[in-house]
């Protein structure tokens, strides 16, 4: 069995539901960390996005 000898690039985060400036930037920062390889950084950008906290307008907070 052959070992490869770069890893699969890591998924890119899903598009936003709505407008939100610090998931915005969160996606330039992942973008740009990726484009250089550092893919720790981009995941980190991706969880943090995941875990930002977002509400349909009118719901309950």
């Amino acid at each position: 069995m052959a070992i490869s000898e770069t890893p699969p690039s890591p998924p890119h985060s899903p598009p936003p539901t709505a407008p939100c400036p610090l998931c915005s930037a969160l996606r330039a920062k992942e973008r740009a960390a990726a484009a250089r390889g550092n893919h720790s950084l981009a995941t980190d950008c991706r969880v943090l996005i995941a875990r930002h906290p977002h509400t349909a307008p009118g719901a309950a907070q």
